[in-house]
């Protein structure tokens, strides 16, 4: 069915000839692969990538049916995540609610979004003008998100760390009020999200009406933090003349309403079956944009993501290089934990539910036996992964970072799973690989110049609408928290290796193979999409910001390739130690792509 939907276009009376059987495997090992990797990419990814690949033309030049399509994708996804990727329940879900007596899915979000309004004016919520941009943008009603819930009541409270139902018997309930205050943070920060959405959708003018007295409004909290506004407050008096009246009336009176700026343009149009993608708007990660490097067939690449993180290092190679101490030769404790998407996802659940500060090994032990079962990993790794995660907190992070350790940074000052929305277009276009290649022409002094802004203009990117992503962690570091920079760490599970079977020694993980595999993975553009976010973030929050001042850089973390923190500390050594990879933040590269994206 798939094979002759609209999104691939093969006749069927093609399928049964000999020379397209070859096509039809590769795009069932193509659908092999999008569901193992669907939890990593997201449907709406998957979708997207389909249609590229495919090019798609009768969906593209169907704006209808393209837009009706990612807002199909969008709510399948969320119904995903809610389901923790159990396809068999999203499909039953699916089948009842193409059934209008057990369809429960109803309310605005389902109902068909009408993006048709060429020459008119569009009325959307928030929620629907995602991904999507106009010449004027007028908000009337932001001043009514609140910064306080009315909707934090009830007396059953599921906990998201434990997963376990509580009971809201007293308001004094310690542990409920610690899940309201979670949920009020959460609130927050989707509400913050959303104005960030609709500051976002104007391509030249945007008009924001506001209460400025509203006790409550977190637009009044954001306003000081944005550039090139002019306020206007009203000066009309409480009671108006009617001659007033009846002159601001006369001022915007037309004797009859021109119906063509509401009409909606139903005209049909040929399809044609030529591509043009500065007509799609899409929805991109950075995985999305890396995997178009990936020039391999399908039917070899079923696994890459397995493969993707193991890089084998030439024994001479390994041989040849520097002398290490005896003990950068000891395995680390991950070496036999497994490798592959979901044992990488594992460890990042476990590094983001733990507080760095805490120091029962009771509950780390607790955590990490929970986060194995859940991912259907055996428990009889859990104490290799303790002490995994004690060397991730506890090896010194470089003189550029005052030798300091993720333990010494207070739990309130870090920042975990920051999750961004950039939004993509330039001058009203699609961003390609070459705009985004340029930067790394910028800041030679830096990592990854000219060689790297080559290999960049492989990816093939051509996007619209909005570029989303999730930092690892962020966190300030200085001795006054105004005058702190700030800086981005991503967990990296790599296995870097002298042969297949090795052992994850620290040895292998020296500057060079780190900078090979940073390169071979694209964590450079990584690194500084994730730097553009946090400089937005700090523009918009920070008091006084000032990049040359704030903006740190970026860490890399390679998990199994980090030495035992007590005997590297013995080792008074003032290199940097093995498996961590630091960057500081080029701020002419950053600049560019914020005047790019």
């Amino acid at each position: 069915m798939l094979a002759t939907s609209k999104f691939i276009e093969i006749k069927l009376e093609d399928l049964l000839d000999d020379g397209i059987s070859n096509n039809l495997e590769i795009l069932i090992n193509k659908c092999i692969t999008w569901s193992q990797e669907l939890r990593d990419k997201g449907f709406l990814n998957i979708v997207n990538e389909l249609l590229i690949n495919y090019k798609s033309s009768s969906i593209i030049q169907d704006s209808d049916l393209n837009l009706n399509l990612f807002q199909l994708s969008e709510i399948v996804e969320i119904e995903l995540i809610n389901n923790d990727f159990n396809l068999n329940l999203v499909c039953n879900w699916y089948k009842n609610q193409l059934d209008h007596i057990l369809r429960i899915s109803t309310g605005e979000d389902f109902l068909t979004k009408d993006y048709n309004l060429q020459n008119g004016i569009n009325l959307s919520t928030i929620h629907s003008s995602k991904g999507l941009e106009f010449e004027i943008v007028l908000c009337p009603y932001l001043s009514i998100i609140s910064n306080k819930s009315n909707k934090i009541k009830g007396p059953l409270w599921k906990s998201n760390i434990d997963r376990n139902i509580y009971i809201n018997i007293s308001n004094n309930y310690a542990k409920v009020e610690k899940f309201k205050l979670i949920e009020e943070e959460d609130l927050f920060k989707e509400s913050e999200r959303l104005i960030y959405v609709a500051l976002t959708r104007s391509k030249y003018k945007l008009v924001v009406f506001n209460d400025l007295e509203g006790a409550n409004n977190i637009f009044n909290d954001l306003l000081n933090n944005l550039e090139n506004i002019n306020i206007n407050t009203s000066t009309f008096e409480v009671r108006i003349e009617k001659e007033k009246i009846k002159e601001i009336f006369s001022k915007y009176q037309t004797n009859r309403l021109n119906n063509i700026l509401w009409k909606i343009n139903n005209v049909n149009k040929k399809i044609s079956n030529e591509f043009n993608s500065d007509q799609f708007i899409s929805y991109s990660s950075y995985s999305s944009w890396i995997r178009k490097d990936k020039n391999v067939d399908a039917v070899i690449n079923q696994y890459k993501d397995y493969e993707d993180n193991i890089s084998i290092i030439n024994e001479s190679i390994l041989r040849n290089s520097k002398n290490y101490p005896n003990y950068f030769s000891y395995p680390n404790p991950l070496s036999e934990f497994p490798k592959g998407t979901i044992a990488g996802t594992c460890l990042h659940k476990i590094i983001e539910r733990f507080e760095f500060r805490n120091d029962n090994n009771h509950e780390l032990i607790d955590l990490i036996i929970e986060e194995l079962s859940f991912h259907q990993i055996d428990t009889s790794f859990a104490f290799k992964v303790k002490d995994a995660i004690l060397r991730i907190i506890n090896i010194p992070l470089g003189s550029e970072l005052q030798n300091k350790k993720l333990v010494d940074i207070p739990n309130e000052y870090l920042i975990k799973e920051l999750k961004y929305d950039l939004p993509l277009s330039y001058e009203g276009r699609n961003i390609n690989s070459n705009d985004i290649s340029k930067c790394f022409f910028l800041d030679q002094e830096y990592e990854f110049g000219e060689e790297y802004a080559n290999k960049i203009n492989d990816l093939q990117i051509m996007n619209k609408g909005f570029h989303s992503g999730c930092i690892d962690c962020v966190f300030p570091l200085g001795n006054k928290f105004e005058d702190s920079k700030w800086w981005v760490i991503d967990w990296k599970s790599n296995l870097i290796s002298g042969s297949d079977n090795s052992d994850c020694l620290p040895r292998n993980y020296n500057y060079e193979n780190m900078r090979n595999e940073m390169i071979k993975h694209h964590y450079p553009l990584q690194s500084h999409l994730y730097l553009l976010a946090l400089h937005r973030l700090l523009k918009w929050r920070l008091k006084n910001y000032q990049p040359n001042k704030h903006l740190g850089g970026y860490i890399y973390l390679f998990l199994k390739g980090l030495p035992d923190f007590e005997l590297f500390e013995k080792s008074k050594s003032k290199d940097l130690s093995p498996g961590i990879f630091i960057g500081k933040a080029p701020l002419k590269r950053i600049n560019y792509l914020d005047n790019l994206f």
